[in-house]
């Protein structure tokens, strides 16, 4: 499927990633789109999106192009996605963004 170009990321449990993993899934996915301006990223979480939106958040801060404040990374991610954080993600997803 898409050419053997797909990472599949397996996080057991359930609100937070594992920091370790969460680190090298942000690597993974720079490589990836700095390769080529043709590259995409898509993030998918099975369970909910929050997940999907603290992966996001976080790679919009570790890429430092557009966002050093991952609370602001979050809303905005969020808002252009007609997310509501409040609801959606946990204080200890949150918090995790801050790590």
């Amino acid at each position: 499927i898409f050419n053997n170009q797909v990472v599949e990321f397996v996080f057991p449990g359930y609100p937070c990633l594992p920091l370790e993993a969460t680190f090298m899934l942000l690597k993974q996915i720079d490589s990836w789109i700095t390769s080529s301006n043709e590259h995409v990223a898509v993030i998918n979480c099975q369970a909910t999106r929050s997940r999907s939106c603290i992966c996001v958040a976080a790679y919009l801060c570790f890429c430092q192009k557009k966002f050093k404040d991952p609370i602001q990374a979050l809303s905005n991610f969020c808002n252009h996605n007609g997310i509501n954080s409040e609801q959606l993600l946990f204080p200890s997803q949150k918090r995790q963004l801050f790590y």
